[in-house]
C-alpha cells in the first residue's frame, strides 16, 4: 500500500531520476554521432561502381524498364580550411569511369554534427564554374586549399541536405526533404542510393571499388621478344583497360576493322 505521504515524494523522485538520466542520454547520443561522422569520413572515400548491378539485371532478363544503367561515382576527401573540417567532393559518370561526366553529380559535401536532427549533416555545395575544376574533379591533391568563393548552396534538384545516422553495422542517409535523392546506405562494400527520378523507386546498388596497380604482356611479331606494359591502373567492379601504347602500335602493325 502506498500512502499519501509516500504519493507526494514520487513525483519527486521522477524529477530527480530525469534529471541524473538525461544529461547521460544525451552524453551517449553525442558519443553515437561523433562515431558515425567518424565512420562517414572514413567510409565515404573512395571509388563505386554500378556495373555488377547492370550485368546481372540484364542477365536475369530483369524488365527493362526497371533496368539499371551502369554509373560511377568517387567521393574524395579534401583539406579545404576555408570550407570547413570535413569536406568531401563528389563526382559522377554514366556508362563507367571513362563515360558521360554528369554535371549534376559534381558537388562539394560538407559533414557536421547536427544535434537537433540527431544525425549527421552531409550539405551539398555546388561550384560557380564547374569547368574550371571538372579535370581534377578527383584530384585531392590539386583540390586542396579549394576557396569558399568557388562554390555556392547547391540548388533544384541537388539541393537537399543528406541526414546520416548508424543503422546496425551500416550508415543510413535520408534525404532532408522528398525532392531529392531519398534513401543511402552505406558499408564497407557498398552504397546504395535511392534516386529521386526513379519511377519504381529503386536503389542504384554500387560496389566500391579497390584499386590494383596492373600490366600486360603481348606477344610480338617477327619472332621478337614479348613485351611487357606497366603503370597503368584499374579498379575491380567493372573497370575495362582498352588503350594501346604508341610503342604496342608500332609492335602490332595495322589493326583490322573486323
Amino acid at each position: 500500500m502506498i500512502t499519501m505521504q509516500q504519493q507526494s515524494i514520487l513525483p519527486a523522485l521522477v524529477l530527480a531520476i530525469s534529471a541524473l538520466t538525461t544529461p547521460l542520454v544525451a552524453a551517449a547520443t553525442s558519443m553515437e554521432l561523433k562515431t558515425a561522422l567518424q565512420r562517414l569520413l572514413t567510409t565515404l572515400p573512395g571509388e563505386y561502381d554500378s556495373e555488377p548491378q547492370r550485368f546481372f539485371e540484364a542477365e536475369y532478363k530483369t524488365p527493362v524498364e526497371q533496368q539499371h544503367a551502369r554509373m560511377y561515382r568517387a567521393f574524395t576527401r579534401i583539406d579545404a580550411p576555408e570550407i570547413g573540417p570535413n569536406v568531401v567532393v563528389g563526382v559522377g559518370y554514366e556508362g563507367g569511369k571513362s563515360g558521360t561526366f554528369k554535371d549534376g553529380e559534381f558537388l562539394v559535401w560538407t559533414l557536421a554534427i547536427d544535434d537537433a536532427q540527431r544525425a549527421v549533416r552531409m550539405t551539398p555545395w555546388q561550384f560557380q564554374k564547374p569547368a574550371d575544376y571538372k579535370a581534377i574533379a578527383t584530384d585531392a591533391a590539386k583540390l586542396q586549399g579549394l576557396p569558399l568563393a568557388a562554390l555556392e548552396p547547391a540548388t533544384g534538384a541537388r539541393g537537399c541536405a543528406v541526414l546520416w545516422e548508424q543503422l546496425g553495422g551500416q550508415l543510413r542517409g535520408r534525404s532532408e526533404t522528398g525532392t531529392c535523392d531519398g534513401d543511402w546506405l552505406l558499408n564497407d562494400d557498398e552504397l546504395w542510393i535511392n534516386v529521386a527520378e526513379r519511377a519504381d523507386q529503386t536503389h542504384w546498388r554500387f560496389g566500391k571499388a579497390r584499386p590494383f596497380e596492373c600490366f600486360y604482356t603481348y606477344q610480338r611479331g617477327g619472332g621478337l621478344k614479348s613485351q611487357t606494359l606497366n603503370g597503368f591502373r584499374m579498379h575491380d567492379q567493372g573497370a575495362a583497360y582498352t588503350s594501346l601504347s604508341s610503342r604496342m602500335r608500332t609492335d602490332l602493325g595495322p589493326l583490322s576493322s573486323s
